[in-house]
């Protein structure tokens, strides 16, 4: 009786650990963007790190990144340059930068990770864009600085 109760226990923990490791593989394929085929799109390698915070992001999303680039792409058809995960506001919002066929304009599309629904649409300009995505680039060194160096008491 003794040897089946441990022969149990032993599936269980193994069958606990594949479930794990199947839920942070899924998570991880979601925080990685699809990969576009267009020059010029943004990219991210599957061996790229997936950062604590998008980590934290994506447990609380209640919509996948490819339902809200759907919705995106419903309000402003056309080719998504870049998409990502972000609070903004005090939200948890997927991003979506959408260039129309044969205009320079950017439209950002933002999408509630939680229901699905529309909150920003705003037309950006490319020097805005570029702008924007300095601005972003900055702080994250200035946060992944901040957080391999932190304050001395």
């Amino acid at each position: 009786m003794k040897k089946q109760g441990i022969k149990f226990l032993a599936f269980a923990w193994c069958a606990l650990a594949a479930f794990v490791a199947m839920g942070w593989q899924s998570a991880r394929a979601q925080l990685a963007p699809a990969e576009e085929s267009k020059a010029g799109a943004k990219t991210q390698s599957p061996e790229k790190k997936v950062s604590v915070e998008q980590v934290k992001l994506q447990s609380q999303a209640k919509i996948t990144m490819d339902q809200a680039r759907e919705i995106a792409r419903k309000k402003a058809p056309g080719e998504v340059k870049s998409s990502e995960l972000e609070k903004e506001h005090g939200k948890i919002v997927y991003s979506f930068d959408i260039q129309q066929p044969n205009e320079k304009k950017i439209t950002e599309v933002q999408v509630s990770a939680i229901d699905g629904s529309i909150v920003s649409i705003k037309a950006e300009s490319a020097a805005n864009e570029a702008k924007e995505a300095k601005q972003e680039e900055a702080e994250k060194k200035k946060a992944a600085s901040q957080n391999q160096n932190p304050p001395q008491q």
